[in-house]
């Protein structure tokens, strides 16, 4: 669509020049350059501005020539599945066909409704290429095969809606019941697949459905949410119950795609081009005409009795709140409390059937005092922090505000808060962004301010170089303000996470609002975020302004103009009429100063008719110096100025060229020679028969600088994401895959990243009762923000499993995080651990095997802390301990009485090889053993083995065996005793024989 307020200035113009055509040549020229001036300056901000904002189809000349070839496409219209899809009136209706309607036009087509059949038919004639586009129609693995999936283009979740009598939460909770369904949708396959022990009754339509659950016919049905609240209400079906969304195997399910026919993959390509093109304000309208909230069809809150019966007396609570916080929330002109937060606490109100009553003339300090004292109940908007946890409890939080750096204009970017050390900074008394900047950053010099405005303006006075707040409270400031000089100069790490707060002495109170604001649905939290948040953060000139200054000009102008015609005879009309144009033409000149980009002005030759401060600054040329050069050659480097010559050749022909009416960006280069990078937008307009320029030149070298920076990131993060040694998978809408690496392929067997696009993780498990467990491990926790880790067995493309380790995390900050956003797995091949492992186990259980059948007392220690590591049954007995009660206790309390430090085998290298050592037993008595020691290696690491013998009834034996030797050597002694005095004897006998001539009697041998 035209740009209204451009098209009625350039009429202006085209008036103003048919009344001066009556002045001479040169006059004429130069008031309509003047004129001109006041339009064309302003063009290329407003409307470049505004292009960047537009999205556009942008086609290959394959995907336009299949477009002309095919002007008709064929969709499917049904009779009854609205909102989204409908006939009524003769007309097909709902917010499906608005937004594929929508994509027409974007893309220069006639859609083809065909209305009637039911849903499984449309099915059929899909396969037999009868119809060629389907909406909404779920990806299943049989549709697959005939039909084509779009990106999603909304988001819709389904949901079981059951008679009073069965409240039902969960799938499972279905088991044994009857069930509804429509012929043909995805939900029957699902149930069977989930669900074996299931009635099903099929009906022609969801209409039908949903009275057969009404009329008790069936137990629930299932249905998309916003389907089933459109019918519900507009059939005035009585006694039915919405649930909580129901999770489904795929979470595809949720989202809402169009169908093409297989053969028709460019158009496929086509669509998907469109859906990207559509913005958030062009989607809204249709959002708001089509998916409106039914507010009696709000799930319930599940308040406990305790909870309902303390509601019944407690109904009236006190708020507190912050008076100038908008558009979170204030106090308006007339006393009232408006904002974001007070649409969240009046759905609250409304659903509990409570009042919230604001306490009057608290300041944000006074609310803060308010918890402590117990004036104040509640609070709408409080940022947690620990130190309020003393006298508050808080809610899970419904919006999180980052926290900016706001600076004047001219103020460089600032990359992190490191850079503000010493500096000043405003920020707003008692927020929570005082607490966090003095505990994490003493270094900052604070100023403390009452209000939003009293920041700003401290920045803008010189006495605070920033002021740090939230963007969405601060932006609205600038704009309801207009602080034109101040704009976006960084961001912090800081968020304010808003919660509804309690006071301490309510707990109750907290519980039933926690439960309150979950029951909140997304469609609602979205209509309000949408009505608060329709804010532009840009920082643009205030262009409203300049339009008032410039019309009031023309106006001035066109005046004297036609009073000059009727008086041109008059010279003082014509002095006058100078005069005024002199004076124009300085206010022209003061409104042109003020831009912060380069101005400059050329003819169709390159001559300079104007040049701004701002373009002195950034050149270095005075506007003096530059008037009347060439353009071409005072800014543009030598190698460039001969295309610029060609260009501007065709321009001063046809007042076109690669520049005029976009964005470019060149090099340019300053008085002393050296070049920067530049953004150059540049207008044309024909005065007469020649062609003008009127350009704007913006600096871009910070903002090069910075997408160098993050250009080295980013490639430094692809090679570590294409070469990391884990495999890496990034998931989206719905869990399907939506990026990949090399290692995550090898892992799972595919030749290539590429080859695994498309793919879900249903295509990765082994079967649905892996998938189920999958589910349980990893995407609930993951709603929590956390890092999940866990092992699990997954499906390789041939089909075989592989074990990995996989670490999860949730790519949404926000609490509890949306997974359609995105999920990062990483994941490992534990496949060697795991065997490893296995090997590791049977080797122990072999060990233990040995060490228990050997018919010695065994232990094996640990030569570093000298541990007990194992003990086989026959040392155990010996010590008299359970072998539990001995292991990992020092060897030094059994095995050796040595003291520690003085270990005979460790401390002093003795090599123990049958020898006789002594073993402690529990109650400390010592068993002569016979020990030996030996080196092992187990699982890589080096232990002693120590066997040993009881010697006990050895040493028994010998004792007694030594005692009966001693015995036997003093009967012997005693017999040798005897034996040589009989001997003596019978030498004197013989001697006396001897001396009486007789002969011996005894033979001595």
């Amino acid at each position: 669509m035209p740009d209204r307020s451009k098209t009625k200035s350039i009429l202006s113009f085209i008036c103003l020049d048919n009344h001066i055509s009556w002045l001479p040549p040169p006059d004429r020229t130069a008031l309509s350059c003047l004129a001109l001036l006041f339009l064309l300056f302003i063009f290329p901000f407003h409307s470049f501005a505004e292009q960047t904002d537009q999205g556009s189809v942008l086609l290959t000349s394959e995907e336009k020539q299949w477009l002309i070839e095919h002007p008709i496409i064929r969709v499917n219209n049904e009779k009854a599945w609205p909102p989204l899809n409908f006939y009524e009136n003769g007309e097909p209706q709902g917010f499906s066909v608005d937004y594929l309607n929508m994509l027409a036009d974007k893309i220069g087509i006639r859609f083809d409704y065909q209305s009637g059949p039911e849903f499984d038919e449309f099915l059929n004639r899909m396969e037999k290429k009868q119809l060629d586009v389907m909406l909404n129609v779920v990806p299943t693995k049989e549709r697959d095969k005939f039909i084509l999936f779009t990106e999603p283009y909304s988001h819709n979740p389904n949901v079981i809606i059951s008679n009073r009598k069965h409240k039902i939460d969960d799938l499972k909770q279905l088991t044994g019941l009857t069930i509804a369904v429509p012929k043909g949708f995805f939900y029957e396959q699902e149930i069977k697949e989930n669900i074996p022990d299931i009635k099903l009754l099929q009906v022609d339509n969801i209409v039908e459905a949903l009275k057969a659950v009404s009329f008790n016919k069936a137990d629930a049905t299932l249905q998309k949410e916003a389907i089933a609240q459109y019918l519900i209400a507009s059939n005035m079906l009585m006694g039915l119950h919405l649930s909580s969304v129901m999770k489904i195997n795929q979470a595809d399910l949720e989202n809402l795609r169009i169908g093409v026919r297989s053969d028709w993959p460019v158009f496929r390509t086509i669509l998907d081009k469109a859906i990207a093109s559509v913005s958030k304000d062009e989607l809204r309208p249709l959002q708001q005409k089509w998916l409106q909230i039914m507010e009696n069809l709000t799930p319930d809150i599940p308040l406990t009795k305790k909870e309902s019966e303390w509601l019944k007396t407690h109904n009236r609570f006190s708020l507190g709140i912050d008076p100038r916080r908008a558009p979170l929330e204030e106090i308006d002109n007339i006393g009232h409390h408006t904002g974001l937060a007070k649409d969240i606490l009046s759905i609250i109100a409304d659903k509990l059937d409570i009042s919230f009553n604001p306490v009057k003339n608290l300041s944000w300090p006074g609310v803060l005092m308010g918890f402590e004292n117990g004036i104040v109940d509640v609070a709408a908007a409080m940022p947690s922090t620990p130190d309020r946890s003393r006298h508050m409890n808080f809610t899970d939080a419904y919006i999180s505000l980052p926290l900016m750096i706001f600076t004047k204009a001219d103020h460089p970017y600032i990359a992190a808060l490191d850079e503000l050390d010493q500096l000043k900074v405003a920020v707003i008394n008692d927020y929570a962004i005082v607490e966090f900047l003095e505990k994490d950053h003493p270094n900052i010099k604070l100023l403390k301010v009452d209000r939003a405005e009293d920041g700003l303006n401290a920045v803008l006075a010189n006495k605070a170089d920033c002021y740090i707040d939230t963007l969405l409270t601060t932006t609205h400031q600038i704009q309801q303000h207009g602080y034109d000089s101040i704009k976006v100069a960084g961001e912090t790490p800081y968020k304010y996470t808003v919660c509804l707060a309690v006071n301490k002495n309510l707990p109750i109170l907290h519980s039933i609002m926690q439960k309150a604001l979950a029951s909140i649905s997304d469609q609602e939290r979205n209509s309000i975020f949408s009505k608060w948040r329709s804010i532009q953060y840009e920082h643009r000139m205030d262009y409203s302004k300049i339009w008032k200054l410039a019309g009031a000009a023309i106006i001035v102008i066109l005046g004297f103009a036609h009073w000059n015609r009727k008086l041109r005879s008059e010279i003082n009309e014509r002095e006058k009429t100078a005069k005024q144009l002199q004076e124009s033409e300085e206010k022209t000149r003061a409104m042109s100063e003020s831009v912060h980009d380069g101005l400059v002005m050329i003819n169709d030759q390159s001559r300079i008719m104007y040049w701004n401060s701002a373009a002195e600054n950034l050149f270095g040329i005075a506007a003096s110096e530059a008037m009347g050069k060439n353009l071409h050659a005072l800014i543009l480097p030598e190698e460039m100025r001969e295309k610029a010559r060609k260009g501007m050749e065709h321009f001063a022909k046809t007042g076109k060229g690669a520049v005029v009416n976009s964005l470019q960006e060149l090099n340019a280069q300053r008085r002393d020679g050296s070049c920067f990078p530049v953004e150059v937008g540049v207008s044309g307009f024909k005065i007469g028969d020649a062609w003008y320029a009127v350009g704007t030149v913006r600096d871009i070298t910070e903002r090069i600088k910075t997408q160098e920076v993050v250009a080295a990131i980013r490639t430094e993060l692809q090679l570590i994401f294409d070469n990391a040694q884990v495999g890496i998978l990034y998931l989206k809408n719905g869990y399907s895959l939506y990026r990949c690496n090399n290692r995550l392929a090898d892992i799972l067997g595919y030749k290539s990243p590429k080859e695994m696009l498309g793919l879900t993780m249903t295509d990765f498990h082994l079967t649905s009762d892996k998938e189920r467990a999958f589910d349980d491990t990893f995407y609930t926790p993951l709603t929590s923000g956390r890092l999940v880790q866990a092992e699990f067995e997954l499906r390789k493309k041939d089909g075989s499993g592989i074990w990995c380790s996989i670490n999860g995390k949730a790519t949404d900050e926000q609490i509890p995080a949306d997974l359609n956003q995105g999920v990062i797995l990483v994941l490992d091949d534990i496949t060697e651990k795991r065997n490893a492992q296995k090997k590791l186990k049977e080797s122990e259980k072999r060990v233990k095997t040995i060490l228990d059948s050997i018919h010695t007392g065994t232990v094996i220690i640990d030569p570093v802390d000298h541990h007990i590591v194992d003990v086989n049954p026959i040392a155990a007995k010996m010590i008299n301990l359970p072998p539990e009660k001995i292991i990992n206790r020092t060897c030094f309390e059994f095995i050796c009485p040595a003291k520690e430090g003085h270990c005979p085998i460790v401390d002093h290298g003795h090599e123990i090889r049958d020898s006789e050592h002594v073993l402690i037993t529990n109650d400390k008595k010592e068993i002569p053993v016979l020990k030996t020691t030996t080196a092992i290696n187990l699982n890589s690491r080096e232990f002693i083995l120590e066997s040993f013998v009881d010697l006990t009834e050895q040493k028994k034996v010998e004792k007694e065996l030594q005692e009966n030797l001693e015995e036997l050597e003093r009967f012997y002694k005693m017999a040798v005793d005897r034996e040589e005095k009989m001997i003596s004897l019978k030498a004197e006998i013989n001697t006396l024989l001897n001396e009486t001539g007789r002969n011996d009697k005894y033979t001595i041998r």
